[in-house]
């Protein structure tokens, strides 16, 4: 008996890749926590099954994410929003709507990654620009939270975005020189104080041999 329900509950974990769209009914639902609800060593492995194909029926599909995430950066200012607590599961896919077709959600993107990236400082003077060519870059100077205004060093970051890893190389000069540019003539230290980011939209494989290059 165990087996058949295991290879039933296997059978209904293949819907969502076998029907595009597939949504759980709540006949369905019910069912899986009534299963997963099974006591005894006997329906371990059918319990245990069931649990876990109900908890990733109830995970939001990428592209409810996607537009959840997109709302939530669009409800308030991006220093506001990079401190809301919901946006602690989604972090990861902030960089997503890099590309996205909206130039508000592109902007709000960039500067609420870099504000939660960097909210262990205090964050000024965030100034963003776009090319022609896809690519943007957004700047900004940062100093550290736990030390008093006049002890703080002011640091400098600078995140570049590019459509793809080929584009790096031709475009890091001129990506320096503008860091360079924006740095000017800091103090000497034997600290790290600055940071320079490169994101590439395109998802592809990097292989040794083009990073060696």
């Amino acid at each position: 008996k165990n087996e058949i329900a295991l290879s039933l509950l296997r059978n209904v974990a293949s819907f969502t890749d076998r029907f595009p769209n597939y949504q759980v009914s709540p006949e369905l639902e019910a069912m899986l926590e009534q299963v997963a609800g099974f006591t005894g060593s006997a329906y371990g492995e059918v319990s245990l099954t069931a649990s876990a194909l109900l908890s990733d029926f109830k995970v939001p599909d990428f592209k409810s994410r996607m537009g959840e995430l997109q709302e939530l950066i669009l409800s308030d200012t991006p220093e506001a929003v990079s401190k809301s607590r919901k946006l602690s599961v989604s972090v990861d896919l902030i960089p997503e709507l890099f590309s996205s077709e909206d130039a508000k959600v592109r902007s709000a993107a960039r500067e609420v990654y870099v504000r939660r990236v960097y909210r262990a400082h205090q964050i000024e003077d965030v100034k963003q620009s776009e090319n022609d060519d896809g690519s943007a870059t957004i700047q900004w100077k940062f100093m550290l939270r736990d030390l008093p205004a006049n002890e703080a060093a002011v640091r400098y970051g600078t995140l570049c975005v590019v459509d793809k890893f080929a584009d790096v190389a031709g475009k890091m000069p001129a990506m320096l020189k503008e860091f360079k540019a924006m740095v000017g003539e800091q103090a000497s230290t034997d600290e790290f104080l600055n940071t320079f980011h490169v994101v590439v939209k395109e998802q592809s494989t990097i292989e040794p041999e083009a990073v060696e290059e």
